[in-house]
């Protein structure tokens, strides 16, 4: 493979990885806009079943996006390429730090949605 042929390929696993941080952006923020206005409305089946759809959902996103950034990972390690010499492209601790963002985020946004029907109950 050639560097621009490598850098082509990269280029396009960093924009599916992208297409999919944004879905599983949106789809966090339409699940807390839910959470915050409808919430404390809702019954306990549709909050469980708002709260896993949005869990499973959330899920295969961020491991989609996961494996679109491991693969970006191992092509940019085996493919000599301009994005050797990028900091940012050679920072330790990608995986780790993407799948604690994710985590985190899910965590958070169901813990929003906990509260809010904890603290606005009439």
């Amino acid at each position: 493979m050639t560097e621009g042929e490598a850098i082509g390929a990269l280029t396009d696993i960093a924009d599916t990885a992208a297409t999919y941080v944004g879905i599983w952006i949106t789809l966090t923020f339409a699940y807390l806009t839910v959470s915050y206005f409808v919430g404390k409305s809702l019954s306990r089946f549709q909050c469980m079943t708002v709260s896993g759809l949005y869990l499973l959902s959330g899920a295969m996103f961020a491991v989609t996006t996961l494996v679109h950034t491991r693969a970006w990972l191992l092509l940019r390690e085996r493919q000599n390429s301009v994005y050797d010499d990028v900091a940012a492209a050679t920072l330790p601790g990608w995986m780790e730090i993407a799948t604690l963002f994710f985590i985190l985020g899910m965590i958070i946004s169901l813990y929003f949605m906990y509260n809010v029907r904890r603290t606005n109950k009439d």
